[in-house]
């Protein structure tokens, strides 16, 4: 039965390595994504003491008795922020963040959220936003969303973060995009569509300057090959336990016909 055991706890929490492993291929082209990495931690072990006199075990560092572990478990999935590949687009909306902790403020369902998603959209309405891939409107440093009037042509995001556009052949200021420098992304929590949740009162810092580069887009930081070859190496764990369950089922049912 204990196999029986071990093989289900390890199938499940193979099953979920492969969801992240495919979650980061499927993601390999979006702009700004940060792979996803599993870390696994050991299940409490059984312990077995049949060996009542210490006295007999000369030389040994370990407790007396057997340990048998009842396999391990996702403890962790964990964003990897180091910075993508650069892609040079010469789209004037599209830009790029210089630093790995930075990112972009937007506004979302789940109130403000931040993305390094640098391939910025216009919304046209009663006026043009300024929003992300999602539809999420960006927002300015001042905390609302970036409008443009209608006739505005020749959109652009300068280095500083100023959102510029053409009006009657001249070029005017909208607002400058509010980029958030977080402290510690590890405490990030992802809310989908590569947007994160953050406290904007406690954990952020706002940098000036020339944060960006112009005309260019980070490519998600997936390595395909490394991806591909941690997926092969999870199919096989998968089959040999998938392997185990099948003759601890045959040995069991040996067992019961025995008469």
């Amino acid at each position: 039965m204990q196999s029986i055991y071990n093989s289900v706890s390890s199938l499940t929490q193979l099953q979920r390595q492969l969801d992240v492993t495919g979650h980061n291929i499927a993601n390999v082209d979006t702009a700004g994504y940060k792979r996803e990495q599993t870390h696994f931690a050991s299940l409490l072990s059984q312990a077995y003491d049949n060996q009542p006199r210490a006295e007999l075990e000369v030389g040994r560092d370990t407790p007396n008795g057997i340990r048998i572990g009842v396999g391990g478990h996702v403890a962790d999935i964990s964003q990897q922020f180091n910075i993508g590949q650069i892609r040079k687009t010469d789209r004037g909306l599209d830009v790029f963040l210089k630093a790995s902790r930075q990112f972009f403020a937007v506004e979302t369902e789940n109130g403000v959220g931040l993305t390094r998603s640098g391939n910025m959209q216009l919304s046209v309405g009663e006026t043009t936003t300024l929003v992300d891939v999602n539809g999420n409107a960006l927002l300015g440093a001042d905390g609302n969303p970036i409008v443009m009037p209608n006739e505005a042509t020749a959109h652009r995001v300068r280095q500083d973060g100023m959102v510029v556009a053409s009006v009657n052949g001249v070029e005017q200021e909208f607002g400058r995009l509010d980029i958030v420098e977080v402290r510690n992304t590890s405490a990030l929590q992802p809310l989908g569509n590569n947007v994160y949740a953050a406290d904007l009162a406690a954990d952020v810092d706002r940098p000036l300057g020339n944060l960006l580069i112009e005309g260019t887009l980070e490519s998600s930081n997936v390595d395909l090959t490394k991806e591909m070859t941690d997926m092969t190496i999870t199919q096989r764990a998968y089959q040999m336990n998938s392997r185990a369950l099948s003759m601890s089922d045959q040995m069991m049912g040996l067992v019961t016909s025995l008469r």
